[in-house]
């Protein structure tokens, strides 16, 4: 008799949009949100040093898909690094780690979008992107 073989699946609990806003309220009170039309779009202000400027920040979600992040203002340099296209933050490189709507992006997207800043910050001071990066990554 023929064995099967039965492969365990991993269920992730989804958080809806309503949730990611609240956490989102619950960590970072200055922001504000609104869900229209199965968007979340997240608004508010981060500061990554008591020297920096307050960066305004806007982030978008759709369930399943990835948030994405531009910092409205100020402008940022002409010539930033880790920026896509379309000018959203690149804060992590995908191919090390990929985006699970169970995770939270008050826990997530938001502090690294505070260490994305610090680190444009230094690149502005030194011309070097001091932070983490995919060309560091030597499998």
């Amino acid at each position: 008799m023929a064995k099967r073989r039965f492969e365990q699946s991993r269920h992730t609990h989804i958080l809806n949009l309503a949730n990611q806003g609240l956490r989102i309220n619950d960590k970072f009170p200055s922001f504000s949100y609104n869900i229209t039309n199965g968007t979340l779009t997240a608004i508010g202000h981060l500061q990554p040093r008591f020297t920096s400027p307050q960066y305004l920040v806007k982030i978008v979600y759709k369930l399943k898909d990835i948030p994405k992040v531009w910092v409205i203002s100020p402008i940022l340099h002409p010539k930033a690094v880790h920026l896509y296209a379309d000018k959203h933050l690149c804060l992590y490189w995908p191919k090390e780690w990929v985006w699970k709507g169970d995770q939270t992006i008050a826990d997530t997207i938001i502090p690294w979008t505070g260490s994305w800043l610090f680190f444009y910050e230094l690149w502005l001071d030194t011309g070097k992107w001091l932070g983490p990066s995919s060309h560091d990554f030597h499998p």
